[in-house]
């Protein structure tokens, strides 16, 4: 990229920038707590948004399934109280135009603890997370409400994520 990406100088989680194709020559990048659509042929940064408030760290994945789809975005919000120190994972639908949350939603979990990963389909977004010693997981949470549903767990291992179109 022509500039720099501060996605290791904002803060915990440090994970790295991850982008989101929605055509052949753009691409959103989370980096850090913003999000940026990118001219990949030219490199020019066309739009820079900051990530829905709130939110304790960077955004750690992003998906969009389609060029006029929403975004759906992972991110750390603050524990509630009495909360294990990594319960602070958190989802978002995001309207990629007006940049309003259309939905928001926790998940019992750390953000980017070990592996995870993030897809999105029309019908809405795949979540798999965890690793070391306390296994793995993935939801889908289905669009405009993010309702968790077909939660599945795998005690040992990794549960990667890769999707094509509506097909995950």
């Amino acid at each position: 990229l022509p500039f720099t990406e501060a996605t290791a100088k904002e803060g915990a989680p440090t994970d790295p920038a991850i982008a989101v194709a929605t055509n052949e020559n753009q691409a959103w990048i989370a980096d850090g707590k913003h999000v940026e659509l990118v001219d990949l042929a030219n490199g020019h940064l066309m739009v820079s948004r900051p990530a829905p408030h709130g939110i304790y760290g960077n955004v750690t994945s992003i998906a969009k399934a389609s060029q006029g789809g929403p975004l759906y975005l992972t991110f750390c919000l603050p524990r509630p109280s009495g909360q294990p120190l990594f319960a602070c994972g958190a989802i978002a639908e995001v309207n990629p135009t007006s940049w309003t949350v259309i939905a928001e939603r926790r998940y019992g979990g750390p953000v980017s603890y070990g592996r995870y990963g993030l897809v999105a389909t029309s019908a809405g977004a795949w979540l798999s997370a965890g690793g070391g010693g306390n296994g793995v997981w993935m939801d889908f949470f289905a669009t405009n409400d993010l309702r968790p549903d077909d939660n599945v767990v795998n005690a040992i291992g990794q549960i990667w994520l890769l999707s094509s179109g509506d097909t995950v």
